[in-house]
């Protein structure tokens, strides 16, 4: 495969030099959908979140660690 060529959408290639392996079905593309939609649900988040005049201050002091190792 050349550089200039371009993977039509819902195909599957693989390697170094990349060969066509598969088509895509239809509940990996809807799955990648969902993945991608996610993706950009947490980017939104973050975007918000910090920078430059996000909310996190409000709750400092709120969040409780559900993996913290309590200790005594």
């Amino acid at each position: 495969m050349f550089r200039i060529y371009r993977i039509p959408s819902g195909q599957v290639w693989s390697g170094n030099p990349a060969k066509y392996l598969r088509d895509v079905d239809d509940d990996e593309a809807t799955e990648i959908t969902k993945a991608a939609q996610a993706y950009v649900d947490v980017g939104d988040k973050h975007a918000t979140e910090f920078l430059p005049y996000g909310t996190a201050y409000i709750d400092e002091g709120t969040y409780v660690d559900p993996y913290a190792v309590e200790t005594k």
